[in-house]
């Protein structure tokens, strides 16, 4: 059984997506080609976490599909959406991906000596249209809706990562109005990796190529020089 500040933080979330929820639906009926919103629930593992870890992806993978079509979820959206975050269990079927790969190998050693996987997951756009970005008008209302930002203040992570790569700056952009970027190393420019600068993400906030990328191109080193940095800074 959840304890009560896991209660409390979910239900925050939960009161969050539902009053959303009616411009959300919107999306759905017009728009058929796109996924489910990916909302997330916080497990009880992130709490007792030493620190807490949220990671970002780009969108999600036909969040909600089977056999080419969304799922039928029934009339009960948010909670539905909920369970099947719970269901996903942080890729936990994933083992191959480079994405969950990489998650869990910079949660461990930002959290050295837990077997834990207590991160939080998310995606900086949060329905994809067929494994991409799914265009303009449904980023303008997620962006509009705040959905991201909003989960980062209930859930209040002490460090970000966004595995986002640059090519998706002009949504972090448009998501954290102001937001800066920073150099942190010679070695790594700062396409490759780059501290966030904002008032609503923590002093450990980070963007840096997505882990496809990081495997395909070899610099799968830059997330161990990531972890040493945030463990000494």
């Amino acid at each position: 059984m959840q304890n009560d500040s896991i209660l409390s933080l979910n239900q925050q979330i939960k009161d969050v997506y539902k009053e959303c929820w009616r411009e959300i639906e919107q999306l759905l009926i017009h728009e058929k080609d796109i996924s489910y919103p990916q909302l997330l629930s916080i497990p009880e593992s992130y709490i007792h976490a030493t620190r807490k870890v949220m990671i970002i992806g780009q969108q999600p993978f036909e969040w909600g599909y089977q056999n080419g079509s969304r799922i039928n979820i029934g009339p009960h959206f948010v909670e539905s959406l909920l369970e099947l975050y719970n269901k996903f269990d942080l890729g936990r079927h994933y083992s191959s991906s480079p994405f969950w790969q990489a998650s869990n190998e910079l949660f461990k050693l930002l959290n050295q000596g837990t077997d834990e996987r207590g991160f939080l997951w998310s995606n900086l756009i949060k329905i994809d249209r067929q494994n991409k970005r799914p265009g303009f008008r449904v980023e303008e209302v997620l962006q509009r809706l705040a959905l991201l930002p909003k989960e980062i203040r209930i859930a209040n992570p002490e460090i970000v990562i966004f595995f986002t790569g640059p090519n998706y700056d002009d949504c972090i952009n448009s998501t954290f109005d102001g937001i800066k970027y920073e150099q942190i190393s010679d070695t790594y420019p700062l396409l490759a990796l780059a501290k966030l600068i904002h008032s609503e993400l923590p002093v450990h906030s980070y963007r840096l190529y997505h882990p496809n990328y990081l495997r395909r191109s070899k610099r799968w080193e830059l997330i161990y020089f990531l972890a040493s940095y945030i463990n000494n800074n």
